[in-house]
């Protein structure tokens, strides 16, 4: 064999060497990128998963609270009705305080004032009755609080609603109440069958 021709062989076998290298560091490269996809896309379950177990504590926190808080409710209105009644005194008002304190502390809000408009998400009307001196629905009175923990209403305020005294006919849809709509006195149409005669 030449010089030539070994030098050419050589040269091929370098350059099939290389390719081979390239050919390897190409795949190793691409399982490379897989398995960093494959680490990067576990980790995002990961921290989905951390999140949503976090975010189901936290609910189920917020539920306990408020199931306790909604079974205190009636204890809390007992409380206040003795306060009313001045028989909160000495280490008995010491202790209705700290409930009272507590249940603030835990976020129980108490809501219901005289004279606020009636809004049916947060209040419970247990009477009623009409009046000209309010233009719209009115809690006139507050029979019972409401309390809400964060946005969730545990109890609506039951109150005694006042509604405007409206002169006049009423207004309805349609017409006036009372009155029936004119389609009512409508004749009705002829039968098909007949030519329109009277039998």
């Amino acid at each position: 064999m030449t010089e030539e021709s070994q030098a050419a062989s050589t040269e091929q076998q370098l350059s099939d060497a290389v390719e081979e290298v390239l050919s390897e560091a190409a795949t190793l490269t691409d399982e490379a990128a897989s398995l960093k996809n494959d680490l990067q896309r576990l980790q995002a379950e990961y921290s989905n998963y951390r999140k949503r177990v976090d975010r189901d504590r936290a609910l189920a926190a917020d539920l306990a609270t408020a199931l306790f808080l909604t079974e205190l409710l009636p204890i809390l209105d007992d409380l206040e009705r003795a306060g009313q009644h001045g028989e909160l005194v000495g280490g008995f008002k010491a202790v209705a305080d700290r409930i009272t304190a507590t249940c603030e502390k835990l976020g129980l809000v108490k809501f219901g004032n005289p004279g606020e408009p009636f809004d049916p998400n947060i209040h419970e009307a247990l009477t009623h009755n009409k009046s000209s001196d309010v233009t719209e629905p009115t809690a006139t009175e507050v029979l019972q609080p409401g309390y809400k923990l964060k946005d969730k209403v545990l109890r609506p305020a039951r109150v005694r609603l006042r509604l405007a005294q409206r002169h006049g006919p009423r207004v309805v849809a349609g017409g006036l109440a009372g009155r029936r709509p004119a389609h009512y006195y409508r004749h009705p149409a002829p039968d098909a069958h007949s030519d329109g005669r009277a039998a």
